[in-house]
């Protein structure tokens, strides 16, 4: 992505000492976070649907 963004900017016609490149960290920790609040919220909803539907089918 770095690169692309080089390569890009030096297309539009910045010069090699205008583009400044700082060193890019990535966390995934938002990312994990969302995924596993996504997973538990999923978990919940299928447990509550099964429950549910053990209750209603065996009163049936």
């Amino acid at each position: 992505a770095v690169k692309l963004t080089y390569d890009t900017f030096k297309e539009i016609g910045f010069k090699d000492d205008q583009i400044k490149k700082k060193s890019f960290d990535f966390l995934d920790f938002y990312s994990t976070t969302l995924m596993k609040l996504i997973m538990t919220l999923n978990l919940t909803f299928n447990l509550k649907e099964i429950i549910y539907f053990l209750i209603v089918e065996d009163n049936s």
